[in-house]
């Protein structure tokens, strides 16, 4: 997947044409945190919690409880920030996590954390999979002008390689589309060309309009989960484009979230009843 590169320099300027954002708003609440600087630095190496459980003389880790994690994102939301932070995550606090792309329905129970880098999933529903109620949802989301305006630039640069990018653009019902007749019009101007080759070769607002023609199915996916878990208690939604502009902030919101559900509420326990489930 071509979102496995690191977060380029497009998306400040993607960020200064997109409208303030009204995603991701959430209370700041102060955690003890590592404290990178900002620009690309942070973005290579994100705040990580210091795990307030110490290891017991034998040098073993006690069983603790907490909440089933899930993270999920989407294609230039974030999804290479967001799987640092969760590979932080898991290491600091040992979790067994599972990491990709469309992995949800492989979540099982045994597994702590999940990160699905296209998230298209009811999280109590991936929650059930694992055999867990209680759990917690970060959602890393865009606004969609933003996220198109970055696709479109990610996917003209030269140094952009997928194999997708060079195949002929799908059809409006391949992407069901039929509904949308402007949309599909403009995917139709494109003929037999790859993605690549109609950016390349029509002017910036007609690429711009391609890609938005591309994005829509996904899009609804975006807001559709966003619709359905932003304002719950157990979901915090992060805008990429805030968390670029506010990186640490974001950074400390993430680890408030998540510290009820690892350190306050992970308190070592001398005997583990197994029929007293983390639920």
């Amino acid at each position: 997947d071509d979102d496995n590169n690191n977060i380029d320099d497009v998306d400040a300027d993607v960020a200064a044409a997109a409208p303030v954002s009204t995603f991701g708003q959430t209370d700041w609440l102060v955690f003890e945190a590592d404290q990178p600087k900002g620009g690309e630095e942070a973005l290579s190496a994100p705040a990580t919690p210091k795990p307030m459980l110490s290891p017991s003389t034998t040098g073993e880790w006690p069983r603790f409880r907490h909440p089933f994690i899930m993270v999920g994102a989407h294609h230039r939301t974030g999804t290479v920030l967001a799987s640092n932070v969760v590979r932080v995550l898991c290491e600091r606090y040992e979790l067994s996590c599972l990491i990709g792309d469309r992995v949800t329905s492989q979540v099982k129970p045994g597994v702590d954390l999940v990160f699905d880098s296209h998230w298209d999933a009811v999280p109590s529903e991936v929650a059930a999979l694992a055999g867990r109620a209680w759990f917690k949802f970060v959602h890393f989301v865009r606004h969609p002008r933003a996220k198109v305006l970055s696709s479109y630039l990610y996917h003209l640069r030269p140094e952009t390689k997928s194999d997708w990018l060079n195949q002929p653009i799908a059809s409006c019902s391949d992407l069901g589309l039929q509904e949308d007749s402007l949309l599909c019009q403009r995917l139709q101007t494109v003929g037999d060309l790859s993605l690549k080759q109609a950016l390349q070769s029509t002017s910036r607002a007609e690429g711009v309009n391609i890609q938005a023609a591309l994005e829509l199915p996904e899009q609804r996916v975006m807001l559709r989960v966003l619709g359905t878990t932003s304002g719950r208690k157990d979901t915090l939604t992060l805008d990429l484009d805030v968390v670029l502009a506010s990186f640490h902030d974001s950074m400390l919101s993430l680890a408030a979230f998540l510290n009820d559900s690892i350190d306050n509420v992970a308190a070592p326990v001398n005997k583990y009843d197994d029929d007293d489930d983390d639920d």
